[in-house]
């Protein structure tokens, strides 16, 4: 749908939420095995391509849908702020889907085939693990600026606000990078002289006290920064969307 929905012309009722797809049990089973079988030819051709088909093909709907919410969404700027949450769903789902395929293929051929070198396909999942959840936190920063800035809170997603989900994980992220990150490469570097049983320099003291500390007052200060950044972007449930949106409609999927 290029165009913007008639029902909302003039109005300043967005539809964030994309009606369940009437698409026959036959057609999803269809399209699902088609996938299937496309991710187990292109294995033996190239094991990352064959892990990207898979991950995308978990996510792939979600930057439909916020491409889509972009273009029907009268107002440009609320537009812009559902799709960007929407492909940092999609990027988050693609994550989890690469940190899946990790986990089975690093246990599939090491624990029960013996072999000592993972597949190339398990080495491509671990890159795209963190880098799905690098461009989830990106889209969420964006569309966190953009909502602060035009005033309009968030509610994507049916049932659960994805949006503070996502808010939630890219503060995980950003503390773990700037904070748990740093801390470790002190105490790498600061024990790097120390020999077998002479204790750590006053430098890796430090920062094994500092990885500590910031552990265990992470958690409080990331879901303290949530609660006050949630009261002015996420909505409190899907009918309200403060002064620019009242109500939830739907386009057709």
């Amino acid at each position: 749908m290029s165009d913007a929905d008639d029902r909302l012309a003039g109005d300043l009722v967005w539809e964030l939420f994309p009606v369940r797809s009437t698409a026959t049990r036959s057609r999803r089973l269809f399209n699902a095995s088609a996938t299937s079988l496309l991710v187990v030819l292109t294995w033996f051709i190239s094991q990352p391509v064959s892990v990207a088909i898979a991950c995308l093909s978990i996510s792939i709907k979600d930057f439909r849908d916020g491409r889509r919410l972009a273009r029907s969404i009268p107002d440009k700027a609320g537009g812009t702020i559902c799709a960007l949450f929407t492909y940092s769903w999609g990027a988050w789902k693609l994550s989890v889907a690469a940190f899946t395929a990790f986990a089975v293929l690093a246990t599939t051929s090491i624990v029960l085939l013996k072999e000592q070198d993972p597949p190339p396909g398990c080495f491509f999942a671990f890159l795209l693990f963190p880098l799905g959840f690098l461009t989830s936190t990106a889209f969420t920063a964006a569309g966190l600026f953009r909502a602060i800035r035009s005033g309009m809170r968030v509610w994507i997603g049916e049932g659960v606000n994805q949006a503070r989900t996502l808010m939630l994980a890219s503060l995980i992220v950003v503390f773990t990078l700037c904070v748990l990150v740093p801390w470790t490469l002190v105490m790498v570097a600061g024990s790097t002289g120390a020999g077998k049983g002479q204790a750590l320099s006053p430098l890796a003291f430090i920062a094994f006290l500092g990885f500590l500390v910031s552990a265990g007052v992470g958690p409080i200060i990331i879901l303290t920064t949530l609660d006050r950044i949630g009261r002015r972007v996420l909505a409190e449930q899907p009918g309200k969307f403060g002064a620019k949106s009242s109500m939830v409609g739907k386009w057709e999927g």
